[in-house]
């Protein structure tokens, strides 16, 4: 097949949402397929439209102007809260952004509008060639115009993949813009050939707005290529320690201090020590990290790294006994899966992912019954508290008694969620769609 992928974020990026569509192409390229990608692009190491040194699949990307676009709207953002102190700040901070939001909004879809002209310019440069299915992928707004302009002007089957919703229920003063996304998902969900998500709780939502278009759930997967060794690294410090990377929003911050309670519970009932327990920390948000640990009196046994880059933070991971997933489910958002879950599932390691939110079973809870890769706690059922104490006192134990924790993936979890199965999985989805009748027009 000669397949068009466009997308936001592709590598040189380093955005996770390049991981996807990067593995996916390489991928399909590798099994003999014709695969071209046009990326808008954030970072500026490709010169013009031009090819990518990669070997396999051709890689056109925006011009530098494109770039400076985000660039200065990058610059623009300013902190006018910033000089008054942290108790005052927060509760300002998200009176003040609810505020703005409308406008934030209506900047952000201008900047849409643009990296979508452009990259329309890119697809018209080639016009004169044939395309046998066109692979859009919904990071931000223009991949879905552009890829439907790309499959009206190929006269291509279109594929639209939504890694994430256009709507956001859950952020504060964003109603003009979820009553837009509304009417974006009601134009262009009848008008793809197929559409994918990256979890049943996004497909179901999309189904439901567009019950006559073909939808698969096609979940994201692990990046195989690892910044260390390809070695397992036992953990080989005599203390017990669990380990989170990343950011830290309110919703994952609820999620931690429900994780903290239970171990402040342990250690005051004399069942774990403190002095053999770590929590290893790698991100930007160490305040924030240190001022829960405080509030609950357990900052002694916080190991704040900072801001790590990536071979760092992957060492870091290989380090600990438990690698912690923070998330959460609410009726407004669901089916958050984070990136941090496929990482836990490649550093082999058993993952704890703990939830906030008023929803119960989360398909990270779905996930963990069927692949059984450690422990899901939902804060909304306190029924799981008592085993989440249990699972993590047993761990425990076990670690200071032998030294390490015998754990390997579940060999169904690691093919799962590999690119390479994921990948059949798409390859099969696309020979589907171009099955299918003549495409029908798209404008």
């Amino acid at each position: 097949m000669k397949i068009l992928f466009i997308t936001t974020y592709f590598p040189p990026d380093t955005s996770i949402a390049a991981v996807r569509p990067h593995q996916f192409a390489k991928r399909l390229s590798g099994r003999g397929h014709q695969v071209t990608v046009i990326r808008y692009g954030l970072v500026d190491k490709l010169k013009g439209d031009t090819a990518d040194p990669q070997p396999g699949y051709r890689l056109l990307t925006a011009s530098k102007q494109l770039e400076q676009i985000t660039n200065d709207a990058s610059a623009s953002h300013k902190q006018p809260l910033a000089f008054l102190p942290q108790f005052l700040r927060r509760p300002l901070a998200n009176a003040y952004h609810t505020a703005k939001r409308p406008a934030t909004d209506w900047q952000c879809y201008r900047i849409y509008m643009q990296r979508a002209e452009r990259l329309k310019k890119v697809i018209d440069a080639i016009a004169s060639e044939q395309f046998d299915v066109v692979f859009s992928t919904y990071g931000d707004l223009e991949t879905i115009f552009v890829g439907a302009y790309a499959a009206e002007l190929f006269h291509a089957r279109w594929i639209q993949d939504y890694r994430d919703t256009i709507t956001h229920y859950h952020i504060p003063g964003s109603l003009p813009w979820n009553l837009y996304g509304l009417h974006v998902y009601h134009r262009f969900l009848k008008k793809a050939d197929a559409v994918t998500a990256v979890s049943h709780s996004i497909t179901a939502a999309l189904q439901t707005i567009c019950p006559n278009t073909t939808m698969y759930t096609l979940p994201n997967g692990y990046d195989p290529n690892s910044a260390v060794s390809a070695n397992d690294l036992r953990s080989d410090s005599p203390l017990f320690r669990i380990s989170y990377t990343g950011q830290l929003y309110p919703q994952r911050i609820e999620a931690l201090r429900h994780l903290l309670s239970v171990l402040k519970t342990l250690f005051d009932r004399g069942l774990m020590e403190p002095d053999k327990v770590r929590f290893l920390y790698a991100g930007s948000n160490s305040e924030e990290m240190r001022k829960s640990f405080a509030e609950i009196g357990l900052l002694s046994i916080l190991d704040d790294r900072g801001y790590l880059n990536r071979t760092q933070t992957e060492l870091l991971q290989k380090e600990s006994d438990l690698f912690l997933v923070l998330s959460w489910n609410t009726k407004k958002s669901q089916g958050v899966i984070t990136g941090k879950f496929y990482e836990g599932i490649r550093a082999n390691r058993l993952i704890l992912a703990i939830l906030s939110g008023e929803k119960p079973y989360s398909e990270l809870y779905q996930i963990q019954q069927k692949y059984h890769y450690g422990f899901c706690f939902e804060v909304c059922r306190r029924e799981l508290e008592a085993p989440l104490m249990q699972w993590l006192l047993q761990a425990y134990r076990t670690k200071i008694a032998v030294g390490h924790l015998d754990y390997q993936a579940p060999e169904s979890l690691v093919r799962d969620f590999s690119y390479e199965h994921l990948t059949t999985c798409l390859e099969q989805i696309m020979k589907n769609v171009c099955s299918m009748g003549q495409p029908h027009e798209v404008a």
